[in-house]
């Protein structure tokens, strides 16, 4: 769903690119055809959507627009789905002219398409009806001559008011629409509480702008209708449980009075035996019969989730699946047993097949909806997350695309190519918008500024180079590097650019090209440069086995972190940006004071190169990866404070958890491992890899784990019980990665067998659709069809550890001080110019700089209190039953 369509001749590109600019600016989603492409019914359906999901249209009228067969067609849609039309008059218009554009532009030959689209419509009578809408309206005038930020401010005014009104419009048309393109199936319609919030909507509607269409009010009344069934049904299926009580209630009271009636008390208690053997017992309190109900009522959804999963299996089998999953989790039913049976199977993977290399890179699209992957096949490709049909191939790159990238507001794609060249990419339709030629070797990056209106590149040309994201020219070239530029980054504000490459790294200005700084001084490669966290600082990391920090103000070094004897592989700022710490291959880590670039500590003890070396969360604690363990360490003591030992091989990441009680390795011995940051007992072992495991990473709510790893699966364990939940295994060659979804629902892997696939819970649509409303994943904890339905397993008991009491350091004051009484003054004399007047001295007072003195006041040697050890987990004496589907 977009923010503003906006409707316009490429006559007024020039205006409609500084609109569009000045509404993405405030955050608005912007859909608007930029490219020149030939009209097609592919096409024309392609702009109706856009149409549809936009919450207002703003039609840009000019001579030109309005004498444009395909902008009068966009204006009649709008108006048919009662669209918020926001007109906007750039340039007045005449209707008698704009009639004879039409007429002629339609007769042309080369506009077969156009006419096609067409159809039978009278230019006359279009422009008549869209002309009348529009006027009724009332135009916003915007002309060229007008102030642009003035004008745009009331615009914008305009474009946000009642917006929650437009937006429920908006989201109810497009359900509605595709109700209707489904042929009005019943499995579309709203459910509880959105059926309550349409209404509602509905009933506040009169009135306002844009006002419900036709088709709104016969979907919401549609949706009351089967709601109303479905209570009906369901309130049937409750009465019917408790009529069948109160009949044996009366079957047996009807017994006893017989039998009195006649004298015949042995014979009325036979019955009554015989009901009770027969007949299900009647519930002796309350409590039991509200349990019989709710019984009933997890039945009835059981067989609901079920049926709906026999209702889509032909169209969407991965859906189907997921349904069954949930029938079964709802309650034992023979029907979603044999769902869940016939859909098992295809509960795999959404994957995205068709490269013919290795994929590189895997990435959601900003709004989760799509995947976009760029392989050394020499193309990138656009998949739909929910179907795994590839939506668009963006061919042209005549070498390996080392990566792709959407820009910040998900409307455009950007690679980066070992064919010298990156390129733009329309993200909707797949064009490309614009290539970036001019590199003479392979482009290394390519990346967005923050404002999404430039490209940087960095090449193995030696150069860094600048481009406008809008037209393409090449705006600015950075030369001045004598060895590949390895890495290119913005500035947070995007005014500078800072390059690494050769012994040096350098400051660019982004608006004017020129070199403002230059960090010279390393005697070897710079692998990395980065911004401080304030932005006034610069720091390097080089293969001489150092790292620099440098004002960005004037390049000059302000400190030299020397000690590591071989390449220094990192360098990072602590989380309060006092502090670099450094990872070296000569097997140390070391920390160091920014302000005085004293090694404040080392930690020492691998055997092999540091790989990796990270803070934890709070800052307080160093997490380091190398040889066959992980290490923990004490910042203030640089004391070793835990060692996780266990593998066989090396460990080739360390990461915390989030809430950092955690550590999680991932290792070539084929293992990941869980450890308990308090005491490095080894709480769980991920075991059943084949090969090296490469990565591991928490889930977002940090009760799962994944893995991935050469042999070609991704695993999904349970954080809890180290048990494998869920197995990926349909790549053929090594996964390289795996990540979850930002709200881990999803995950995606990469592979060297040229796929990326994604495996997917229930989106929100269809939790929506299918009247799904608890929040729980259905897919992550699916375990293993092999394993028996309801599992005898052992409840876990955990043994807090205390939070360690850390002493607060005392910050390093650094005082720079002047004494103002060596301020001397000197007399001067300047010659006046008339020569009529004397001249007479001047007195100007020249500082003398003197030293400055650095007060450094030493921080105290703290003390840690001693960690108290946990008890590892212990299973309880009594076990609980946990279903398992």
């Amino acid at each position: 769903m977009s923010d503003v369509f906006i409707s316009y001749s490429r006559l007024d590109k020039d205006f409609v690119g500084k609109l569009r600019e000045a509404l993405i600016a405030q955050a608005q989603e912007v859909w608007i055809d930029w490219e020149s492409i030939p009209p097609s019914q592919a096409w024309w359906s392609e702009i109706q959507k856009g149409i549809a999901r936009a919450n207002n249209v703003v039609v840009v009228l000019s001579p030109s627009s309005m004498a444009s067969p395909i902008c009068q067609m966009e204006i009649e849609y709008a108006r048919q789905l009662k669209k918020r039309i926001i007109p906007v008059l750039h340039i007045d218009y005449d209707r008698e002219t704009c009639l004879v554009s039409i007429t002629k532009r339609l007769a042309k030959k080369e506009e077969t398409s156009t006419r096609e689209i067409w159809g039978n419509r009278q230019p006359h009578d279009l422009f008549d009806a869209n002309d009348a809408e529009l006027k009724h309206i009332n135009y916003f005038f915007f002309k060229a001559e007008d102030d642009f930020s003035a004008r745009f401010a009331n615009l914008f005014r305009i474009i946000r008011t009642d917006y929650a009104h437009t937006e429920r419009h908006t989201t109810l048309e497009l359900r509605a629409l595709e109700w209707d393109r489904r042929g009005r199936d019943a499995s579309f319609l709203l459910i509880e509480n959105e059926l309550k919030e349409a209404q509602d909507w509905l009933a506040a509607a009169p009135g306002k702008d844009p006002a419900p269409t036709d088709l709104h009010t016969a979907y919401i009344k549609a949706s009351d209708k089967r709601t109303r069934q479905l209570r009906t049904i369901r309130r049937a299926s409750v009465i019917g449980s408790a009529i069948a009580v109160v009949a044996i209630v009366v079957a047996v009271g009807a017994s006893i009075i017989g039998a009195r009636g006649v004298g015949e008390a042995n014979a009325a208690g036979t019955q009554v035996a015989a009901a009770n053997a027969t007949l299900t017992n009647i519930p002796p309190t309350l409590n039991a019969a509200e349990t019989q109900i709710a019984d009933s009522e997890a039945r009835n959804e059981a067989l609901r989730l079920a049926a709906l999963s026999n209702e889509v299996f032909d169209t969407n089998r991965e859906t189907a699946a997921l349904l069954a999953v949930r029938s079964v989790n709802a309650a034992q039913t023979v029907a979603g047993d044999l769902a869940l049976q016939a859909t098992y199977p295809l509960l795999d993977f959404r994957r995205f097949e068709g490269h013919s290399d290795s994929v590189y890179s895997a990435v959601f699209s900003p709004d989760g909806l799509r995947i976009l992957t760029a392989s050394a096949d020499g193309s990138a490709r656009l998949w739909n997350a929910a179907t795994g049909a590839e939506v668009m191939r963006l061919d042209g790159h005549s070498d390996s695309v080392y990566s792709a990238v959407f820009s910040p507001d998900g409307l455009r794609i950007l690679t980066a190519s070992a064919d010298g060249s990156a390129r733009l990419w329309n993200a909707a339709t797949g064009a490309e918008v614009m290539r970036l030629d001019g590199h003479t070797d392979e482009v290394l990056s390519a990346v967005f500024s923050p404002d999404g209106l430039r490209i940087l590149t960095g090449g193995g040309d030696e150069t860094a180079r600048l481009w406008d994201a809008t037209g393409g020219a090449e705006i600015r070239r950075f030369e001045g590097h004598i060895d590949r530029v390895w890495s290119a980054v913005f500035s947070q504000d995007g005014r500078f650019i800072l390059t690494a490459g050769d012994n040096t790294a350098r400051l660019w200005d982004a608006t004017g090209g020129a070199e403002v700084r230059r960090f010279e001084g390393h005697t070897s490669i710079v692998w990395s440069a980065i911004f401080s966290p304030d932005g006034r600082f610069i720091l390097t990391a080089s293969g001489d086995g150092s790292a620099r920090l440098w004002d960005a103000a004037t390049a000059a070094e302000v400190r030299r972190f020397q000690g590591h004897i071989t390449d220094t592989n990192r360098a990072v700022f602590s989380p309060d940006g006092r502090f670099i710490l450094t990872a070296g291959a000569d097997d140390t880590a070391r920390l160091w004071d920014a302000a005085t670039a004293a090694e404040v500590r080392r930690f020492q003890g691998h055997s092999m190169g540091v790989l990796s070396a990270v803070f934890s969360p709070d800052g307080r604690f160093i997490l380091t990866a190398g040889d066959n363990t992980a290490r923990l360490w004490d910042v203030n003591m640089a004391a070793e404070v835990r060692r996780f030992e266990g593998h066989t091989d090396n460990v080739r990441s360390a990461v915390f958890s989030p809430d950092g009680r955690f550590v999680l390795t991932a290792s070539h011995d084929r293992t990941a491992r869980l450890w308990d940051a308090a005491t490095a007992a080894e709480v769980r072992r991920f075991e059943g890899h084949t090969s090296s495991v490469g990565s591991a990473v928490f889930s977002p709510d940090a009760a799962t784990i994944l893995t991935a790893s050469a042999d070609g699966t991704a695993r999904l364990w349970d954080a809890a019980t180290g048990a494998e939940v869920r197995r990926f295994e349909r790549h053929t060659s090594g996964v390289w990665s795996a990540v979850f979804s930002p709200d881990g629902r999803s995950i995606l892997t990469a592979s060297e067998d040229a796929s990326a696939r994604l495996v997917r819970d229930l989106t929100d649509d269809e939790r929506r659709q299918y009247n799904v409303t608890d929040t729980e994943p259905t897919c992550p904890h699916l375990a293993n069809r092999d394993v028996a339905p309801h599992t005898l397993r052992p409840v876990l008991t955990w043994t807090p550890f205390p939070t360690p009491t850390i002493p607060v350091w005392t910050p390093l004051a650094i005082t720079p001080t002047v004494d103002l009484t060596q301020l001397t003054a000197t007399v001067t004399v300047t010659p006046s110019p008339w020569p009529t007047q004397t001249p007479g001295p001047t007195a100007t007072a020249t500082p003398t700089l003197v030293p400055v003195t650095l007060a450094i006041t030493p921080f105290p040697t703290p003390t840690i209190p001693v960690w108290t050890p946990i008890a590892s987990p212990t299973e309880s004496d009594t076990p609980t039953i946990t279903p398992t589907p």
